[in-house]
């Protein structure tokens, strides 16, 4: 889950191997299938082997308008979460004559459950529009952009048979699966089941679970990592000071401390590398759209739907839209911007290893922490920032080994000693605590406030066009 903030990816892991033990609990269900939706709100699902809902996520800030608070998606069946959606997607008019179009992806190791799960998918959204009034068309076709880079991939890898066999549903539950672990490389990802790819998407729809929209999971990293630095800072450092009179005890507590201390400044560079290279700026989206020489008004579309409240996109979400600006062209004038796809990915491609570039700047930082690690751990090589994540859990596996010398070798003696000075900062933990807390707190107010200002945008809109559901669509 390297995507994911470090520190919250181990937090989440710890959390699930604690439910593991957890006395009469049910069975955590797994993920079998996963299922794209894209209106203009674009949502992922992973489904159970009995096409039930395991996880839900929106993929997007219209999608996150959409989705929050709602109830009766996860735990679902496929048919009754999609009706859900479909009564959202009409309630806030996000099906419109200029959006109709809802592509649908599905991506299982049966071709006969792909099937079966897209037939359900399309009753519960032509069940609920025709219940609405609502007009829209259902695709499973794959789009014109996707396919392009789906051939694209499959001519650079000639000889690899598993990226020969990708159908374009997996191609997308592999980019989701890679997005949510950037461990993992494109050879090993396609190689990789769909049922396992889907387990790694459904922990990324679990991490982002809480989390409202772009601003508020920005909050909750940084007000997380600052909280567990902090507390750090208070209490690792007591290991060393315990039993003076105890060598190895005061050099393994040393040791600890120092460990601890790198580790959360190796994990604030890796938030501030994540956002260096994720992040494509809204005048590179504009410009990736000269080079499809849109209009003024498409290119008013795709960033609309590109680039969040913060003014940022990423490469995936510029494929989107432009994919859903495809779909809802005529057929003869989506076809005649294939011509122009190239331009765009020689575009982006440029623009993301320039990303990587500026990245290298945090190279110093990196090193800096390095020098200090070295004389304590061996470490793996360091060739770009990218490794930094391999020095990260080499140094989590240190520490792992010391937590486990100081429960076997310290005397019950040097324990109590231990806790009483940890009870003796409680106060400061306390306060640590409620910081953190208020924080995350201010972060939801603030989010929630975002969601339901931007439904009261969405509902006015609406009445703009009549107040029908869906704008100025009429009945089937």
């Amino acid at each position: 889950m390297k995507k994911l903030p470090i520190l919250l990816a181990v937090l989440i892991l710890a959390v699930s191997v604690m439910g593991v033990f957890a006395a009469c609990q049910p069975a955590e269900a797994q993920a079998h299938s996963y299922v794209a939706i894209d209106v203009n709100p674009s949502i992922e699902l992973t489904l159970d082997k009995n096409n039930k809902v395991v996880t839900v996520r929106a993929m997007n800030e219209d999608a996150q308008v959409l989705l929050f608070e709602a109830t009766g998606i996860e735990g679902a069946s496929v048919e009754k979460a999609v009706d859900k959606i479909a009564q959202l997607a009409t309630e806030y008019g996000y099906v419109t004559e200029e959006n109709g179009t809802i592509s649908v992806t599905v991506s299982s190791d049966d071709a006969a459950d792909e099937q079966e799960i897209f037939d359900k998918v399309k009753k519960g959204f032509e069940d609920r529009f025709s219940k609405e009034g609502v007009q829209a068309q259902l695709s499973n076709a794959v789009g014109a952009y996707q396919q392009y880079k789906l051939d694209q991939l499959k001519a650079s890898y000639p000889d690899n048979a598993d990226i020969q066999a990708l159908t374009p549903g997996k191609y997308r539950l592999v980019k989701s699966a890679m997005a949510a672990d950037r461990s993992l490389t494109i050879e090993q990802a396609a190689a990789m089941t769909n049922e396992q790819l889907a387990q790694v998407v459904k922990t990324t729809h679990q991490y982002y679970k809480d989390k409202v929209n772009d601003a508020f999971e920005a909050v909750y990293t940084q007000a997380k990592l600052a909280y567990e630095t902090a507390k750090s800072l208070l209490l690792d450092g007591m290991y060393a000071t315990v039993d003076l009179t105890d060598v190895e005890l005061t050099l393994k507590g040393s040791k600890y401390f120092a460990l601890r201390t790198a580790y959360f400044a190796l994990v604030k560079i890796e938030e501030i590398d994540l956002e260096v290279q994720q992040y494509v700026s809204e005048e590179q989206v504009r410009e990736a759209c000269k080079k499809l020489q849109l209009s003024l008004e498409e290119t008013a579309m795709v960033i609309k739907h590109a680039v969040n409240e913060q003014g940022q996109a990423t490469e995936d979400s510029i494929e989107y839209a432009i994919e859903r600006l495809l779909a809802n062209m005529p057929a003869d004038k989506a076809e005649a911007l294939e011509d122009k796809f190239e331009a765009v990915e020689d575009y982006l491609e440029d623009v993301m290893e320039s990303l990587k570039n500026a990245s290298s700047d945090l190279k110093a930082q990196i090193d800096a922490q390095l020098a200090s690690i070295k004389t304590l751990i061996t470490l793996p090589e360091v060739e770009e920032v990218d490794d930094i994540e391999d020095v990260i859990e080499a140094v989590e596996a240190e520490i792992a080994k010391l937590q486990a010398w100081f429960a076997d070798n310290m005397t019950d003696a040097q324990k109590e000693v231990l806790e009483q000075r940890q009870q003796k900062v409680a106060n400061e933990l306390k306060a640590l605590e409620d910081q953190f807390n208020q924080a995350i707190e201010t972060g939801k107010a603030n989010a929630k406030q975002w969601v339901e200002t931007r439904r009261q945008e969405r509902k006015q809109q609406m009445g703009g066009h009549g107040g029908q559901p869906g704008g100025q669509h009429g009945a089937h």
